[in-house]
Parts: structure tokens; C-alpha cells; sequence
């Protein structure tokens, strides 16, 4: 069995021994205890949520010269929520590009590049988010510190090599001539010189990155309407998307099934330091990340279903 197969696996063992050591029944009245009002809202608010995600997007799309009303990009993203929901790899953003390359007639890796800068802004939005919580709110012996430091500033120097097509071109050439059968190296140089050529100007991302910081924001505030769900009131907002975005970094490690197992062991220990019970925060974490994606996941296979059977009758 390939390495890439068995990883994923390692976050829901981990997610089955916290269950089991906290004690399945804690969670369930938990579940059971949590106020109805605050999941509701936050259930139905989902929506809502997924406005800004969609337009920053859309207004990478717009920098790229794609063409596309606002309306087709939202039902676009909820088709990639499916997809993302239903599969324990990124297949949703690669879903995504697919669709988008359908519409546009444009090719796959051009479609895919703005959902590869999209990505960049996120991880780099909520890297800072952690980072200012490591710095400012977490104890100086909290164990985490030195790993997110160190992975910040990987994250940054990568981000520095492969946003400029020189740089980026360089690192790719030591991997290419040695890992690249020859049949196929036209064919890959040409697509990563498309890939770079298609990428937005960084100097063009300035507003879409202070918008993709507001949308995490939003995103987090949505969880923080979970957190009441489960009276965890003992944490500032401001406080609470820190801790939520150290688990976010911490979720993006590959050894799991988006982020399942490693974001409930790290939230644990971050909020165990404002004496939060561990059965509220798994059950915070589970319960929003369930309702949010079948919500999500729900309103995508209808338009799924949709655009396909509008493609159907064009064929």
C-alpha cells in the first residue's frame, strides 16, 4: 500500500483513540446539551459564509481576464464543496478547474492557477492569524511555538520561490531533468510556463489579499457561533480565531482526512488552556464540520446535477 493512502489514515485513528479516551458518552451529551438556537443559526448562516470565499475567487478569476458573471462562480465553488466533502483528497478544487475549463473552453492548468493562488492567500492568511497567536497569546513553553515559527517560514520562502516564474523555474529544473521521463518533458515544460503565464500579478492580489483575510474572519466567526453552541464563552473572538487558525495550520498537515484527528488534538490543548472541556471542543469541531459540509455539500449536488444536465442537452 502506497505511503500517500496510509496517512490519511493516521488522523482518524488518532480521532478514534481521543473519542474513546475522552468517552463517547461525554460527547453525546455534549450534543445533547448544546443550545439549539446557536446551531441553528449557525447551520443556516452557512450560506451567507460562503459569499466571500466565492467572490474572492471570482475576483482572481476577473484578474486572470476570465470572464464569468458571479452567480456561475458561487455555484461553481459549491460544486467543489461537494466534491471536497465526499473525498478524502483536495479533489474539490481540482473539480473546480474542470468545470471552469468546460465553460471557458481555456486550458485545464490556466484554470487551475488562480485556485493555486486562492489557496496560497488562504494558507498565508491563516498562517498569520496563528502566527500573531503563537507570538501574543499562547505561553512561552506552549510546544507548538517553535513548529508553526519554523513552518511560517518555510511557507514564506516557498511562497517567495514560486510566485516569480524564474525562481520557481530553477527549483522545478533540479527535479525535472532527474524525475521527468523524456517522452513527456515538452509537454510539462509547456504547461508550467502556461501555468506561471496565467497567474495574476502579485502586485494585483494586494486587495484580494486583505479580502481573503476578512473572509477567514468571517469563516472563523461562524465556528465562533458553534463555540456558544457548546458554551465555550470563556474566549474572546479575537482570542478564538487565533486558536482556530493554529489548528487550521495544523489540519493542513497530510495525515489526514481534512484535518480530522490533528485539529481536534490541537484545539484540545489550546483550549484547554482557558479551561474548556475536551468533550466541547470535539464536539465544536465535529458538529460544525458536519453541518457546515453537508449544508455546503447538499446545495453543490444540486447544481451539480444541474450543470451536468444542462451539458447533457448541449451535447
Amino acid at each position: 500500500m502506497k505511503l500517500k493512502r496510509i496517512l490519511p489514515i493516521i488522523g482518524i485513528v488518532l480521532l478514534i483513540y481521543l473519542i474513546y479516551d475522552i468517552g463517547f458518552s461525554k460527547i453525546i451529551n455534549a450534543v445533547k446539551g448544546a443550545d439549539i438556537y446557536y446551531l441553528i443559526f449557525g447551520v443556516v448562516l452557512t450560506p451567507i459564509f460562503v459569499l466571500p470565499l466565492a467572490f474572492k475567487w471570482h475576483r482572481i478569476l476577473k484578474k486572470q481576464g476570465f470572464n464569468l458573471n458571479f452567480l456561475y462562480v458561487l455555484k461553481i465553488y459549491y460544486i467543489g464543496a461537494f466534491y471536497g466533502f465526499i473525498t478524502p483528497s483536495r479533489a474539490g478544487s481540482l473539480m473546480r478547474a474542470y468545470y471552469l475549463k468546460n465553460k471557458t473552453k481555456r486550458k485545464l492548468v490556466e484554470c487551475a492557477s488562480g485556485i493555486v493562488a486562492e489557496r496560497i492567500m488562504d494558507l498565508f492568511s491563516v498562517f498569520i492569524f496563528a502566527f500573531l497567536g503563537v507570538i501574543f497569546i499562547i505561553k512561552s513553553n506552549f510546544n507548538l511555538k517553535p513548529i508553526l515559527i519554523i513552518s511560517f517560514l518555510v511557507f514564506f520562502t516557498l511562497i517567495w520561490i514560486f510566485m516569480r516564474k524564474k525562481r520557481a523555474m530553477f527549483l522545478l529544473g533540479l527535479l525535472y531533468r532527474h524525475l521527468v521521463p523524456e517522452h513527456i518533458k515538452d509537454k510539462t515544460d509547456n504547461s508550467l510556463n502556461t501555468f506561471y503565464d496565467s497567474l495574476p500579478k502579485l502586485r494585483k492580489l494586494a486587495s484580494i489579499f486583505l479580502l481573503t483575510i476578512f473572509s477567514w474572519i468571517f469563516l472563523y466567526l461562524q465556528t465562533f457561533i458553534f463555540a456558544k453552541a457548546f458554551h465555550i464563552t470563556s474566549i474572546p473572538f479575537y482570542i478564538f480565531v487565533s486558536l482556530i487558525s493554529i489548528g487550521t495550520v495544523v489540519a493542513t498537515i497530510p495525515i489526514s482526512v481534512s484535518g480530522l484527528g490533528t485539529r481536534e488534538l490541537t484545539l484540545i490543548n489550546l483550549f484547554g488552556l482557558f479551561n474548556v472541556n475536551p468533550e466541547a471542543v470535539v464536539s465544536m469541531s465535529l458538529i460544525s464540520f458536519i453541518a457546515v459540509g453537508l449544508i455546503e455539500s447538499s446545495i453543490g449536488l444540486f447544481f451539480m446535477l444541474k450543470e451536468n444536465k444542462n451539458e447533457t442537452k448541449n451535447d
